[in-house]
């Protein structure tokens, strides 16, 4: 159907010779006639295509606002992992020897452990992280630098 509407269109708009124009031409008549109803099919055809890429937004915006629930869901989880380490937490690990601290937190969960580390003072923290494996306090230090970008506190940047 494309095809045809645009073989007339075409047709119809390419000028005949002077020779083969006479009055009334079945050529002229047949583009006349068939101009309306080609400007139609090219209306149609511009129509569906705005249709679809109408629908690629939608699905797009959809996609998307299915993404922001993903990560407002592990945002939620991540405030519930900082909070869980509550203070008297903090402060029992921030009271006991650097070593016995690193050894029992290397088998906690990186979160939580994150979260007690946040909360101490740097001293305290930093005495924790020089003793343990450098693999583990590694993995810890990333956790708590992209926790720090995160929240935006200024913490470790």
């Amino acid at each position: 159907m494309r095809a045809a509407v645009a073989f007339v269109m075409a047709f119809c708009l390419i000028p005949l010779p002077v020779a083969a124009q006479p009055d009334g031409s079945l050529a002229q008549d047949y583009c006349a006639n068939i101009a309306q109803t080609a400007t139609d099919a090219r209306d149609a055809w511009q129509k569906a295509e705005l249709e679809k890429l109408q629908a690629d937004v939608t699905a797009k915006l959809e996609a998307l606002e299915a993404q922001q629930k993903v990560l407002e869901a592990w945002m939620a989880k991540r405030d519930a992992a900082l909070k869980s380490a509550g203070q008297e937490l903090v402060e029992i690990y921030a009271k006991m020897d650097p070593e016995a601290a690193a050894a029992q937190l290397a088998k906690v969960d990186t979160p939580t452990t994150t979260s007690i580390l946040r909360q101490m003072g740097p001293r305290g923290a930093g005495a924790i992280l020089a003793v343990m494996e450098p693999d583990h306090a590694a993995l810890l230090v990333r956790s708590i630098a992209a926790a720090s970008r995160i929240q935006g506190d200024g913490r470790g940047t």
